[in-house]
């Protein structure tokens, strides 16, 4: 004897599915006016910049006496420097916004498809009540009870889970970025001790891999963030989230400075080495949710196989 209905799990699911995306959403928009704020601030630097570079390619009373002095060359190429790094900042922030832009409309597209499902919902539960009233069966009640808070826990499994993968992901990603960083400190330290042109080159080349993964764990970090934001729907778990993001800025700020600097290569391994252990504490709690969640569906089944055995 099968009562577990299909439909209504299929529309249950679909219910939790569009909370899931307007929790998901209003944290993404939550990012995304975070993120408009910065590119204007990075858009201003970027544009004064590239102001100054140009104020120094022109001709000027100014610029004949650093030309005069020999300082003129010096002079431009800090000012060259500057811009690309602000110019790299900006372009960095700008690819988070689009792909965030990009991620909200889907979820946008999404939750259109599901906006009356509740609607659907709770004429389903009705319909079974109805069912369940004609049969007269206190143990079918029962049962349907028990069938109710299983599906619950089933549809919370899913969000976990996705959450957890989340986590993992950015785990895969921190891992990365330190490999690159340490492998860059390694050549550095070399490159210090007289190592030449060849080990500048590979430090120089491990920093742009490293900055690449910075970029990848950023998007990694602010879907986990969504995925956490769902899950606490669903249980007490609380993890620091909001300053999983944060660390790109010190990144920024303290390599693109000058390469050159050993030192600051080691703070920035030891602020994503920080974040790392952040992450797993995250993802530990999240294995926990899962078990406990496991214990529960198994003792709900089991529930209602005594039920449906007559014991």
């Amino acid at each position: 004897m099968v009562l577990f209905d299909e439909n209504l799990y299929n529309l249950q699911q679909q219910t939790a599915r569009k909370k899931h995306l307007e929790a998901a959403r209003n944290n993404l928009y939550d990012q995304k006016r975070e993120l408009d704020k910065q590119l204007l601030s990075l858009k201003c630097e970027k544009n004064k910049e590239q102001e100054d570079v140009a104020k120094l390619e022109k001709p000027s009373l100014s610029n004949f006496f650093y030309k005069l002095t020999g300082k003129l060359n010096e002079k431009l190429t800090q000012e060259q420097k500057e811009a690309y790094e602000a110019a790299l900042k900006y372009d960095s922030v700008l690819q988070e916004y689009n792909d965030l832009t990009f991620r909200i409309s889907q979820i946008t597209d999404e939750w259109a498809t599901l906006k009356d499902i509740e609607k659907e919902y709770r004429a389903a539960l009705e319909a079974k009540k109805e069912e369940i009233k004609i049969s007269e069966s206190p143990e079918k009640e029962e049962i349907l009870k028990l069938e109710k808070e299983l599906i619950t826990c089933q549809t919370q499994e899913k969000e976990i889970r996705e959450a957890w993968s989340a986590g993992n992901r950015c785990l895969y990603a921190a891992n990365n970025v330190i490999e690159n960083l340490r492998k860059a400190s390694n050549w550095g330290t070399w490159d210090i001790i007289g190592g030449g042109t060849m080990s500048t080159l590979i430090k120089h080349d491990y920093m742009n891999k490293a900055q690449s993964s910075v970029y990848v764990l950023q998007t990694e970090l602010r879907y986990f963030r969504s995925e956490l934001a769902d899950v606490k729907i669903y249980s007490n778990l609380y993890v620091q989230a909001d300053g999983l993001t944060q660390f790109a800025d010190f990144f920024f700020d303290n390599i693109f400075i000058d390469l050159s600097v050993q030192d600051r290569i080691k703070s920035s391994l030891k602020t994503i080495t920080d974040t790392k252990s952040q992450i797993e504490r995250a993802v530990s709690k999240l294995s926990t949710l899962m078990t406990e969640n496991e214990k529960k569906q198994t003792g709900l089944k089991k529930q209602i196989e005594n039920y449906l055995i007559g014991q």
